[in-house]
């Protein structure tokens, strides 16, 4: 491997002793960066010894002393810091640094049951023992938090279609969660615990749903570009927790939403209450399945181009290949949120008035 090359795998890395027979990502976590370096990256023990001396004398770190004397570079440096702070963030968290099941049936099922028992009781412990005002907005935050070492887990798979399922698997763990929140719960505790997130989705649980305004296609598209835009944003500073926090959010609505109009098709008059939630669904679940898809693949974009302007020298031919590759991400983002436009304008509204005319 180069010098300014630190995209190989690191299991793939041969280690000393102290890490096991093959490096791995977990093995490094917690260790000294001397140690981290000496195994990455072959330096030896003399110029690990010397720039420790030199530490002693000027009170300077060790990395930025290495990378002085020219013993490893900037990007290496920034490599070796990301895998020495990958520890876990919560106590829940911590159950998550084990690794994911070997077969796909497995770990996706590992990963939906992670993401329903971590919902659950962080919602239980905050709405229930608790018992604070938006303790659903508190959860959506306080899991993604607890949920956030496990995803740069699935994050670090380097096959995009095994990122896209296991992705999927987490947000159906979030979602049943809130499709159960949405059934037991009445419309003044739905206020008092997701006031917040049904306003900004514009959900009134003590209406029909069946009576929302959808506006016209250049208003939409404007409005989700913007929380396009703000995820992205999100993404390249926060990255994996601000991409879990997407997830999180449109589970939230989803399960809100869905759950809702089942229940207040029964109070549709005229209609038959299963072909009304039937239809309903139709006419909801598309535009929310491909805002939330959007807004999901634009983050991991952004991911892409933040850990493309760290972790590799500029311009070099790896970075040119990590931007290429994030800027046709986003460029499917965008598409996805036109085609989420186009069913909100046009296919809903048509849905739901073929409901109120029957």
């Amino acid at each position: 491997m180069s010098e300014g090359d630190v995209s190989a795998p690191i299991t793939e890395l041969s280690a000393p002793d102290d890490f096991g027979s093959r490096g791995r990502a977990e093995d490094f976590t917690g260790k000294p960066l001397g140690k981290v370096v000496k195994a990455l990256y072959g330096v030896s023990d003399e110029e690990v010894k010397s720039a420790l001396a030199v530490q002693r004398e000027t009170g300077r770190k060790l990395g930025d002393v290495l990378v002085d004397r020219g013993v490893i570079s900037a990007e290496q440096l920034s490599a070796c810091l990301a895998i020495l702070v990958k520890k876990e963030t919560t106590f829940l968290s911590h159950a998550f640094l084990s690794p994911l099941k070997r077969h796909w049936w497995g770990r996706h099922t590992q990963l939906t049951l992670e993401s329903f028992v971590v919902t659950l009781v962080t919602l239980a412990l905050v709405y229930r023992i608790l018992g604070l005002d938006e303790s659903g907005l508190i959860s959506i935050f306080l899991a993604t938090a607890a949920l956030t070492t496990r995803f740069n887990v699935v994050l670090a798979d380097v096959d995009v279609r095994n990122e896209a399922v296991d992705i999927l698997a987490m947000f159906i763990g979030m979602f049943l969660v809130f499709v159960g929140v949405g059934f037991v719960g009445d419309s003044d505790s739905l206020r008092d615990g997701f006031g917040f997130v049904l306003d900004i989705a514009h959900i009134n649980p003590a209406s029909t749903l069946y009576e929302r305004n959808f506006g016209d296609l250049r208003s939409i598209l404007f409005h989700n570009s913007m929380v396009l835009c703000s995820i992205c944003l999100l993404a390249f500073f926060y990255r994996g927790y601000a991409a879990l926090l997407t997830l999180a959010w449109n589970a939230c609505v989803w399960g809100l939403t869905l759950t809702l109009l089942f229940k207040q098709s029964f109070t549709v008059g005229g209609a038959d209450p299963l072909v009304a939630s039937l239809m309903g669904i139709v006419a909801i679940l598309p535009h929310l399945m491909l805002e939330a898809g959007a807004y999901i693949i634009g983050a991991v974009a952004a991911i892409g181009i933040s850990k493309a302007l760290l972790w590799h020298r500029f311009m070099a031919p790896r970075f040119r290949l990590e931007i290429r590759r994030s800027a046709l991400v986003m460029l499917g983002a965008l598409v996805v949120l036109l085609l989420a436009g186009l069913c909100e304008s046009y296919w809903a509204p048509h849905v739901l008035g073929i409901i109120r005319s029957l």
